[in-house]
């Protein structure tokens, strides 16, 4: 089991930098400046969905199969689509604000603060709300066959998302890193934004682990 879980834990870390690899390349940056909803729906569907995996490989010492995985690639996808198109509306919103006076500052640092904090403190929450609901969805249509959405939204920890998620991952997660997302090229934000959910995704199996850790 140990050599079989070893052989998988390289053949994940190669697909993950070969695609990295692949989506700096000049082919796929003439792909993306034509095509930006797939361009978000790729990198969140593929590193999302494998930040996903390896939360449940290392929660569960083993790699194995995530219910509904076509699902939750088609939903991490659509969920890229929206955040390529939050990126460009906030970011041109700000410059455009910027430019009437609506608000300081004129220079990188000040349009990529601005727009980090302006987009998760108003999409930014409903996005995860809506994220959240697709994934419980599909973890209780696996567990129950059948569903509904008044099950759906009765279920969720409601409490838990506004006080952790909202309030505390935005501010000191989310609007630090997505300000620092702002300040690069534009044709890199998208992965950035990709890998940075894949990264809070392993924060947060890291944190229930040691909560559990911590009960025991």
């Amino acid at each position: 089991m140990g050599k079989d879980n070893l052989k998988k834990d390289i053949i994940f870390i190669s697909i993950l930098v070969v695609f990295l690899l692949f989506t700096i390349t000049k082919s796929y940056s003439q792909f993306i400046s034509r095509h930006m909803y797939w361009d978000g729906f790729i990198k969140f569907s593929i590193l999302a969905t494998m930040g996903e995996l390896l939360s449940e490989r290392i929660n569960s010492k083993v790699w194995k199969k995530t219910q509904g995985l076509i699902w939750r690639i088609g939903i991490w996808g659509v969920f890229g689509s929206l955040v390529a198109l939050m990126f460009t509306i906030f970011s041109e919103g700000v410059i455009g604000a910027q430019k009437k006076g609506l608000l300081v500052g004129n220079n990188s640092l000040f349009t990529a603060f601005f727009t980090s904090i302006i987009m998760n403190t108003t999409s930014g929450p409903v996005m995860m709300g809506l994220q959240r609901i697709g994934t419980t969805y599909i973890d209780l249509r696996y567990k129950k066959n059948r569903t509904s959405f008044k099950e759906v939204i009765e279920i969720i920890d409601w409490t838990s998302f506004i006080c952790f998620e909202v309030f505390t991952t935005i501010p000191l997660i989310w609007i630090p890193a997505n300000t620092l997302t702002f300040l690069m090229s534009e044709k890199y934000r998208i992965l950035i934004a990709a890998l940075l959910s894949m990264i809070l995704g392993l924060i947060l199996t890291l944190g229930k682990m040691k909560q559990k850790t911590m009960k025991v």
